[in-house]
């Protein structure tokens, strides 16, 4: 649920799927299973997942572990201005 990323649960491993593009039509909001072609986005509570110790410039890593299959590597670095509450990394 969206409600569970907000500042009062501080669950480190809540968080939401926003769905961009799927044509098999395999993510739903129960069980979303990303499929070839499919893409989307992770959201989560920085704070709740990393602290908040994040500076700018800082490194983060992170895994995305599925039920089957191969675990992906999140690498990002923080930006050297945070101008807002939101930031779309890619």
């Amino acid at each position: 649920m969206w409600s569970e990323l907000g500042r009062s649960h501080n669950n480190p491993t809540s968080f939401g799927v926003i769905v961009i593009k799927d044509p098999s039509s395999s993510m739903t909001s129960k069980y979303p299973v990303l499929s070839p072609d499919d893409q989307a986005a992770i959201i989560l509570n920085v704070t709740n997942t990393f602290g908040t110790n994040i500076s700018q410039g800082a490194s983060v890593e992170g895994q995305v572990t599925p039920e089957t299959g191969a675990s992906a590597q999140i690498e990002f670095t923080a930006p050297q201005s945070f101008v807002s509450r939101t930031i779309t990394l890619q």
